[in-house]
């Protein structure tokens, strides 16, 4: 495999994982019930992770305003496909090369 090819199929795997937690964000958004925070996926690459971040919806979506910004576990970037933007404890925002800000993807 290529490696534009292995990139391309790095980032479709955030961005799989990231529709996922966007669908289950609305949904517990829409709820009657309050809620502090969710334990989100990790929007990192790699296909077989299963590390959790928690965050509350409203920061959950603040961190997605621009669609080529992913949440990720520290240390789960590939640097291969994008840069770390922002480094809290508990997660790091990263964005991605090959998709625009404002990518409609």
């Amino acid at each position: 495999m290529n490696d534009e090819l292995s990139n391309r199929c790095l980032v479709e795997n955030e961005m799989l994982t990231r529709a996922n937690n966007t669908k289950a964000g609305k949904v517990l958004g829409a709820m009657s019930i309050t809620i502090k925070s969710v334990l989100f996926s990790c929007e990192c690459s790699q296909k077989t992770c299963l590390e959790r971040v928690k965050l509350s919806i409203a920061t959950y979506t603040k961190l997605h305003r621009q669609a080529n910004r992913f949440v990720i576990k520290p240390g789960h970037e590939t640097a291969a496909i994008e840069s770390v933007e922002l480094r809290e404890p508990k997660y790091w925002v990263v964005q991605n090369y090959s998709l625009t800000p404002d990518s409609s993807k």
